[in-house]
């Protein structure tokens, strides 16, 4: 069984791997996030899964 970790991550650029629970109170900021996130993938020929909830 692999360990698990929890790490807080202030810039999505110092993401090396792994996965991604993220909460939020400011809406335009979360989108200005995913933005980043998704682009930060496609540069490094990676996959994202974003996965929402409407509450």
């Amino acid at each position: 069984m692999e360990s698990m970790q929890v790490k807080e991550v202030h810039e999505i650029q110092a993401l090396t791997k792994g996965h991604v629970l993220y909460f939020f109170k400011n809406p335009d900021q979360y989108i200005s996030n995913v933005i980043e996130f998704v682009l930060s993938g496609l540069k490094r020929n990676e996959y994202s899964i974003i996965i929402e909830n409407d509450d």
